[in-house]
């Protein structure tokens, strides 16, 4: 562990939730112009440290134990608008530092960057339609578009993203979405550029084109993202669904032929906020197709990000400012790892504590995998996270 850097981040990180937690006011987007018609200009701040430990060292023999302390996520977000129908988006994202991945220890540090997390316009013609052009999120499944600090657990899952390396939850092109008949309906559609790195891919790719919708049988969700929880403000039934194809995305095999992609999911969230506390539970199943190539040794279909089929269940319950919760994960892989046909089983457990709602919240959670390859090493990790919203 870093202690120098690592001492320095903490004194920020606990100065910055002494200022909130004195502030009278609410945390939120600091806005720095307000014009005519409409037009605003924000700068929002959000991070998310945590102190991590890891049953295994780096590499498959490692058998110490990690600790690693690192920011999940430290974001700066510009917000703005020009009148009630344009407006624009561009969060910047520096990060570094971290050995405890998803699913393996690195031997040293991640190297500390600064990129370019989302960078789109929009325009707001109606309620039934709205425009997002530039770098966004993609839109098949509902876990990616939950709000990135708005999780029922510590994070989002680690194995629904989409497709695709430096693209599993954000890419660039036109997103078109809406809500229908008092926001009970919500359409999405999305034409994104998939797979378009390097020079390992088929000269005549497509496009990735999505769609998804879903339907609120109570109260609505009718904006862009969805939330793991809305902390007993909201009672919520959605079911959703979603589907989207790529043509040419990969090689079929070594660098023959091409192979399409294709990908479906459905989920369900229901929270009901009682005078015995608030009960949330959420399921998705995930199918992301590429004709077997990740079998066959094609790179881009292969790993975390490749093809995969498999489904999670999540449950919490709230009674004041405590939410414990439990998530289940179950997948199965073309490869992960380099085993072929992998499985892994995956639970967590913890609590999370309100301080602020999602603008101050402090999260422990055990988690834990399990390997169908017998010479996979299952390993434990434990985590203590805080995060703050300014």
């Amino acid at each position: 562990m870093r202690h120098g850097g690592s001492r320095l981040i903490a004194a920020f990180l606990v100065a910055m939730v002494v200022m909130v937690v004195c502030t009278s006011r609410e945390a939120g987007a600091y806005t720095v112009k307000e014009f005519s018609n409409g037009g605003f200009l924000n700068i929002d701040y959000q991070v998310q440290a945590r102190e991590a430990w890891r049953g295994i060292g780096s590499g498959t023999d490692g058998t110490d134990s990690t600790q690693d302390f690192y920011l999940r996520r430290n974001r700066l977000s510009f917000l703005g608008a020009v009148n009630d129908t344009f407006g624009f988006a561009l969060q910047l994202e520096y990060n570094g530092g971290q050995r405890i991945g998803d699913l393996s220890v690195a031997a040293d540090d991640s190297k500390y960057e600064m990129k370019v997390l989302d960078a789109y316009l929009t325009a707001t013609v109606s309620n039934a339609l709205q425009i997002r052009a530039g770098k966004t999120k993609h839109i098949l499944t509902r876990e990616v578009q939950e709000g990135c600090f708005d999780p029922l657990s510590a994070d989002r899952s680690l194995f629904i993203n989409g497709p695709f390396k430096d693209k599993r939850t954000r890419d660039n092109g036109l997103v078109a979405f809406g809500n229908l008949h008092n926001d009970m309906f919500q359409y999405r559609l999305a034409v994104m550029q998939g797979n378009n790195f390097g020079n390992n891919k088929p000269s005549d790719i497509g496009y990735r084109y999505s769609g998804r919708a879903h339907v609120s049988l109570f109260d609505p969700e009718s904006g862009f993202g969805y939330r793991g929880s809305y902390l007993g403000k909201k009672k919520v039934l959605t079911l959703g669904a979603g589907y989207e194809v790529e043509s040419s995305a990969v090689y079929a095999s070594g660098t023959t032929g091409a192979q399409d992609y294709k990908a479906y999911t459905y989920d369900v969230f229901y929270e009901n906020p009682t005078d015995f506390g608030v009960f949330t539970v959420s399921a998705a199943y995930l199918k992301e197709d590429f004709g077997e190539a990740g079998m066959r040794g094609v790179v881009d279909a292969q790993g975390i990000d490749g093809e995969k089929n498999g489904y999670y269940w999540k449950a919490a319950y709230m009674i004041g400012k405590f939410q414990i919760f439990e998530r289940y994960e179950n997948w199965s892989f073309a490869e992960l790892n380099g085993v072929i046909g992998q499985k892994i089983k995956w639970t967590a457990s913890g609590i999370n504590y309100y301080i602020k709602g999602q603008d101050l919240r402090v999260t422990l959670e055990f988690s834990k995998n399990d390997f169908s390859d017998a010479a996979s090493r299952d390993f434990r990790t434990m985590i203590v996270q805080v995060q703050a919203r300014f």
